[in-house]
């Protein structure tokens, strides 16, 4: 899939002057049009790194260092049920 975003003319950020103004400020290593598919996900990647918990009550749950109550357990298991479906999806 080394599809640039360019090819998709409709989307948003292309008519958005401010918008590829800042993504040309966010990729200034970039060669031509900032706003490719690799630029996106670098941003995308670097934007998620900021979400970082390390030590949230999720995480020691996970380690064997706190508990979930019922409700929590029930979500947990709702979301997992959930997400099943998009995890064994087939990728492209």
């Amino acid at each position: 899939m080394a599809t640039s975003t360019s090819s998709r003319s409709g989307w948003r950020g292309r008519r958005d002057v401010d918008y590829a103004t800042r993504f040309a400020q966010a990729s200034p290593d970039a060669q031509g049009d900032p706003i490719t598919r690799e630029h996106a996900l670098k941003a995308i990647s670097a934007f998620e790194r900021t979400f970082i918990t390390a030590d949230s009550r999720y995480d020691r749950y996970l380690q064997g260092r706190d508990t979930l109550s019922a409700q929590e357990l029930h979500g947990k298991q709702v979301f997992e049920q959930a997400a099943a479906p998009v995890a064994a999806a087939p990728t492209r």
